[in-house]
């Protein structure tokens, strides 16, 4: 689905619902140039036919080190995937080539090495690998949409947010969403899932949200800078 959007504009806690479509080339080119200079977000959910052992040989030693960590194939292809977004991520806003490792904070979040200027940040779940790259601080989280679980919602919800949960239609998918941005925020700040993440709230910040529920999963993005979200774009793009 390479050269594929999806429709963006700007709101608190805004939400997308996978509505793409394709481009017309000159139009949609001035506005990629335009919305690049604040960041952009890259999603892709087709990474399942790649070859791992050949996706391997296309990430630094450092990150494939840390994909073989993993044991089951799945989570190391999952691995592997978020980085070459990444990657061609850093090539197509910043022209960097090639590989590039990784300094991580004392709460384990990774950094450029060399690039104090380009801010990113990685996720992935078994549904779909994303990347957002940026020039302020940023964070996303990507995740399956699972089954409702009270016991866990209580545990990482507010009150208030535990009730706005089990009184919407679809418990699971807003669970999610809240789940998603809260990940999002602490992996901006650098964080970590440390602390009772009920404290951390959601509803006073803004996020961009993108949610595909034919195929399971939402992404939540959000910036150290509310103004760059509004210029966000959201790609699709076919990894090699």
């Amino acid at each position: 689905m390479s050269g594929i959007f999806a429709k963006v504009y700007y709101t608190t806690n805004m939400h997308i619902f996978g509505n793409k479509w394709g481009l017309f080339p000159l139009f949609f080119s001035y506005l990629y140039l335009t919305f690049s200079l604040f960041g952009m977000i890259y999603i892709c959910d087709n990474f399942h036919t790649l070859g791992l052992d050949a996706s391997l040989e296309l990430v630094s030693p450092q990150r494939r080190a840390r994909a073989l960590r993993f044991y089951a194939h799945s989570d190391r292809l999952q691995s592997t995937a978020s980085y070459l977004l990444l990657k061609k991520g850093l090539q197509e806003e910043y022209s960097v080539d090639g590989c590039v490792d990784f300094d991580y904070d004392t709460g384990g979040k990774p950094h450029l090495h060399g690039r104090e200027n380009i801010h990113f940040n990685i996720s992935h779940c078994k549904a779909a690998v994303a990347c957002v790259v940026c020039r302020v601080e940023t964070g996303i989280d990507v995740e399956c949409i699972a089954p409702f679980d009270d016991e866990v919602a209580r545990a990482v919800l507010s009150p208030l947010e535990y009730g706005m949960v089990v009184a919407s239609g679809n418990p699971a998918l807003e669970f999610c969403r809240y789940w998603t941005k809260k990940e999002s925020w602490l992996k901006m700040k650098g964080k970590g899932l440390t602390g009772d993440i009920r404290a951390v709230t959601v509803d006073d910040k803004a996020f961009i949200t993108f949610e595909d529920l034919q195929k399971g999963y939402v992404c939540s993005v959000c910036c150290s800078d509310d103004r760059f979200l509004s210029g966000m774009q959201l790609i699709f793009p076919t990894l090699p």
